[in-house]
C-alpha cells in the first residue's frame, strides 16, 4: 500500500519582505510543507486566511493597517486555526500535532 503524504499548507504573514523571503526559502526545502500565500498586512492575512484556509500561519506583522495584533489574531482564530511559530522544524512539529491528533 502506498501512503500519500498530505502537504501542510502555510500562510506567511510578515511585513518585512526580507524575512518573508527567507522563511519561504527555508520552507521550500521541506517536502511536507507548502507556502500557499503571503501577506504583508493584517488585513491581507485575514483575507488570505478566508480564501486559502492554511493549516499553519506564521504571523508577525508590525504594520497592522489600523487593526491591533489581538484583533488580527482573534479574526484568524475565528476563521481558522492560528499557529504563530518560527520556521522549519518548529512549524512542522506543531502543524503535525494539530493535524494528526
Amino acid at each position: 500500500m502506498i501512503r500519500v503524504m498530505k502537504r501542510i499548507t502555510v500562510l506567511l504573514a510578515e511585513d518585512f519582505v526580507l524575512v518573508r523571503e527567507a522563511l519561504r526559502a527555508v520552507l521550500a526545502d521541506e517536502d511536507d510543507l507548502e507556502v500557499v500565500g503571503e501577506a504583508e498586512t493584517g488585513r491581507e492575512a485575514l483575507l488570505l486566511t478566508k480564501t486559502l484556509c492554511p493549516v499553519v500561519q506564521k504571523l508577525d506583522i508590525h504594520d497592522t493597517a489600523g487593526l491591533t495584533r489581538y484583533a488580527i489574531a482573534v479574526g484568524i482564530i475565528e476563521i481558522h486555526t492560528l499557529v504563530s511559530q518560527t520556521a522549519g522544524q518548529t512549524i512542522k512539529k506543531e502543524a503535525s500535532r494539530l493535524c494528526c491528533n
